[in-house]
């Protein structure tokens, strides 16, 4: 049986769990972009240095850096996307988790630069961010909300599956098994008979029930089968 999921989070208010999943969202996120930038800096031949995370001067447009944190930041859109998926797994939260991973980096940028950014590159960057983020999370989410379920043991579900590939003639021999069981408890109301009318048996498979009444004094036919007066 097939039934939708739903996401296994409380649905009342959980500060506790809601504290904990923002720390979960913005460590990730963090470890994960201080990586690529550091794997940007070794092909670059670049020194290490915070300023490449955190100073909005080095996200520009007029440097080959610059371009190349702008590449990493939409790598790390999609890192964000996994995480609301895995993390969050609401679709209504996205845009909160987004925009706070987003004013926590800003208030960051600021106190380590000593200013606001007034760049417009670092600005279109990050709005680039935050709305492939939501968008992407918001999908992702919906997607495993919407991910159907089966109840029941995998065995049980095993078992499901064989009956439901029977060969088509033991599913021949079933249904004429049940109905002779049911026309013999009719007492001498009548007996099913059955017979194949194909001589390619592996092609063509039919099953010519029918509901007879007494068998005729004649006795069996050469088929088998009773013949009816």
């Amino acid at each position: 049986m097939a039934k939708y999921k739903n996401s296994f989070r409380a649905s009342a208010w959980d500060p506790i769990m809601i504290i904990a999943q923002i720390a979960a969202f913005q460590s990730i996120s963090y470890v994960s972009l201080g990586l690529l930038i550091t794997a940007a800096q070794v092909l670059l031949g670049l020194d290490s240095s915070l300023d490449h995370a955190l100073h909005y001067t080095s996200l520009r447009s007029d440097t080959v850096f610059g371009w190349t944190l702008a590449a990493i930041w939409l790598v790390q859109a999609i890192v964000g996307i996994l995480l609301l998926g895995y993390i969050v797994e609401r679709v209504r939260l996205c845009v909160d988790f987004t925009l706070t991973f987003f004013g926590i980096h800003l208030v960051m940028v600021s106190v380590y630069s000593h200013r606001l950014p007034n760049f417009f590159f670092w600005w279109l960057v990050s709005l680039v961010y935050v709305v492939v983020t939501i968008l992407g999370g918001e999908w992702f989410c919906m997607r495993r909300e919407m991910r159907p379920i089966q109840f029941g043991s995998s065995a049980d579900n095993e078992h499901d599956g064989d009956h439901h590939h029977h060969h088509p003639d033991e599913m021949v021999d079933d249904a004429n098994d049940m109905l002779m069981v049911g026309s013999n408890g009719h007492g001498n109301g009548g007996r099913a008979s059955s017979s194949s009318t194909s001589d390619q048996r592996g092609r063509h498979h039919y099953l010519p029930l029918v509901e007879t009444g007494r068998p005729s004094s004649s006795g069996r036919g050469n088929n088998g089968s009773f013949r009816v007066d």
